[in-house]
């Protein structure tokens, strides 16, 4: 072999001849390959020729409905959906942020700061003084709720009191005054004229406001279920056939939807009556496309010199023997991967489509016309090798689901947050109580409010001729911890819930948040708090949907606990004073 020195000075024409011995690929026995190739049936195909145009004609439904609860509940509220507008996480999720129902300091305070500023800004130059409704509609708490606020809501009402009215008290008097038609408290003496129209300008205005900033609670339109800590929701659409195309999201805890968290409802059927307008009817749309051949990362090259991509590496794929699935996925990636050839047709979110005669039509360059047939039309619906069906028992759904979910949303910090716990040493369960909502709008911290509390209390004196021994009947609790005592419905179900319960002191910790109900008597399925427990969140959620509005709600979200816990409740206790 010459060396590099003597290679360079090779004439042009021998160089020439050496890179096309080496560009060639020269196979030394092709004869022994030809017969490898036979042997492995590489030989078979005919007419292979490559798809040029397709040609596909499918049955699209839209949906058109969506009732929260289970399939066929009683009384179920059905509402009209219109995918395009909103996405499906927002109208499940959705829950009021602010009600009258509720001690809401921050609402009561700008509420009324704004009634003063509309008051101010249509009657300005009169002398009527706005400033009357702050004496007469003051921000007050009284000395028992003022005991249980945390130190950032007292800080904001000293700031507010006497400075703003309370306006969730002023717009219920209002409200009452105009439903029975008497006089508006406090309103100046009409038969001015001008000054009586800018009065109730500034009254309507203020209402439409308000009525905008809250909203009513409906349980008939909620989604969650307090028993089973999650989410459960039906939707519908009109089939072609004139039957109803119901699915169901028996269980949604993740915070984003997909095809595999709805199930088909064979025979479901919800009350399209309520909806007001007939459901959208069943379009058939034809499409000619072109066929493009399917890429993906690290796929082999078609070209002899080109190099595929490093960042996905096949050949480190480790997989056992009885790993049949990965093995499959790998030998697709490497042998068959450049056979495949890919069709874009386009959907709408929100719609369930099915192929209809002639299915999907394929022209190839030798001008064959081949007919492509669903699989389940080949397999059956009761074949489990199918991928994005909806199943509904042992048969699958013969349509393709396009959910109208988000891809993505912004998440604020935690408003609520309940941890579900077991405890061994006192044989019961607990919900903790860790972070609520404040009055004043703020993020309370319940561990650090009650610690702060046990600080402020001042030290009892004990008696030196009193016993030296107390006997207790149980230990004390922190008041965020709520005790969750396993009952039985009836005797006909044996199954055991976990309900609300009062500790043996007599005492009957109050939620403070809205995930433990405190309106109504709370039944938690045993099996919802595991050993590892179960943690529920309320946060913000925001995100912009595909016509470019943005939405904003409050979500639950449902997570994994923390494990076991301990409350330190002992019983029979006698402890020195």
């Amino acid at each position: 072999m010459p060396s590099i020195t003597s290679w360079a000075r090779l004439e042009p024409r021998t160089r020439s001849a050496n890179f096309q011995s080496a560009l060639g690929a020269r196979v030394h026995d092709p004869l022994w390959l030809l017969g490898r190739q036979w042997q492995f049936g590489e030989f078979q195909g005919q007419d292979g020729g490559s798809p040029i145009v397709a040609k596909i004609t499918a049955e699209c439904a839209t949906l058109a409905a969506y009732a929260p609860g289970a399939p066929g509940a009683s009384n179920q509220k059905v509402l009209a959906y219109d995918s395009r507008k909103t996405p499906l996480e927002t109208i499940v999720e959705r829950e009021p942020v602010r009600t009258n129902s509720e001690t809401d300091l921050r609402l009561a305070a700008e509420t009324g700061q704004h009634f003063i500023r509309l008051l101010s800004l249509y009657m300005s130059g009169s002398t009527y003084d706005p400033l009357i409704y702050v004496s007469t509609y003051p921000l007050e708490v009284s000395d028992e709720q003022r005991a249980g606020l945390d130190s950032n809501t007292l800080r904001f009402l000293s700031v507010v009191q006497d400075r703003v009215p309370d306006g969730m008290a002023l717009y219920r008097d209002i409200t009452e005054a105009l439903a029975n038609k008497t006089p508006i408290p406090y309103a100046p003496p009409f038969g001015r004229g001008l000054d009586d129209d800018n009065y109730m300008d500034a009254v309507n205005a203020w209402l439409t406001w308000y009525r905008a900033l809250i909203s009513e609670s409906r349980p008939e339109e909620s989604a969650w279920n307090s028993e089973r800590m999650e989410y459960q929701f039906v939707v519908a659409a009109q089939g072609a056939d004139g039957k109803q195309i119901v699915l169901s999201a028996p269980e949604y805890v993740e915070g984003s939807l997909d095809w595999y968290s709805f199930e088909h409802v064979a025979n479901g059927k919800l009350d399209f009556t309520q909806l007001g307008t007939p459901p959208p009817a069943v379009q058939t749309i034809e499409r000619s496309l072109m066929p493009t051949r399917l890429s993906f990362r690290g796929m082999p090259s078609r070209r002899w010199w080109e190099f595929e991509d490093a960042q996905t590496d096949f050949g480190s794929v480790k997989a056992a023997p009885e790993d049949l699935a990965r093995m499959m996925m790998t030998e697709f990636a490497l042998v068959y991967g450049n056979d495949w050839f890919i069709v874009p047709f386009d959907l709408d979110v929100g719609s369930l489509s099915r192929l209809v005669s002639p299915y999907l039509s394929v022209v190839d360059t030798f001008g064959r016309t081949i007919s492509i047939k669903p699989y389940s039309q080949i397999a059956g619906t009761t074949s489990p090798g199918k991928m994005f069906g909806l199943t509904s028992g042992t048969t699958t759904l013969d349509m393709l689901f396009l959910p109208p979910v988000l891809g993505g949303s912004l998440q604020g910090p935690p408003i609520e947050d309940v941890l579900f716990l077991r405890d061994e040493m006192a044989n019961m369960a607990w919900a903790v109580e860790r972070v609520v909502n404040s009055p004043a709008g703020f993020a309370l911290n319940r561990f650090d409010a009650y610690h702060e509390q046990q600080q402020a209390q001042p030290l009892s004196n004990s008696d030196s001729t009193a016993a030296p021994l107390a006997y207790h009947l149980a230990t004390k609790v922190p008041d965020y911890w709520i005790p969750l005592l396993p009952v039985q419905i009836s005797e006909s179900d044996p199954a055991m819930r976990l309900q609300r319960g009062v500790l043996a002191t007599g005492k009957k910790p109050q939620p403070l948040g809205r995930i433990l109900e405190p309106e109504k008597d709370l039944m938690i399925h045993e099996e919802e708090v595991p050993r590892e427990g179960a943690r529920v969140t309320r946060s913000f959620q925001y995100a912009r949907w595909i016509n470019g509005l943005t939405h904003l709600w409050v979500g639950r979200r449902k997570q994994p606990g923390q494990g076991e816990g301990s409350s330190g409740l002992r019983f029979d206790v006698i402890e020195s004073i």
